[in-house]
């Protein structure tokens, strides 16, 4: 009898601390797509700004 409550108190013991705070599974699963996102972002800032420096370097060498 003695050996059921301890074995009674494991696993409410080992329920509990299965609930803890985690990092949830839909965060995980896209958290992939988010970075290639924001790398893309960058990616496209950048051509954006190199495309502008291009722009203005035609226009001071054709002297508009």
């Amino acid at each position: 009898m003695k050996y059921i409550n301890y074995l009674i108190l494991l696993c409410i013991f080992s329920s509990i601390s299965a609930c803890g705070k985690s990092e949830s599974t839909q965060d995980k699963l896209f958290e992939t797509q988010r970075d290639a996102l924001d790398k893309a972002k960058q990616v496209g800032q950048k051509v954006d700004q190199q495309m502008q420096d291009l722009r203005q370097n035609v226009e001071k060498q054709s002297g508009n």
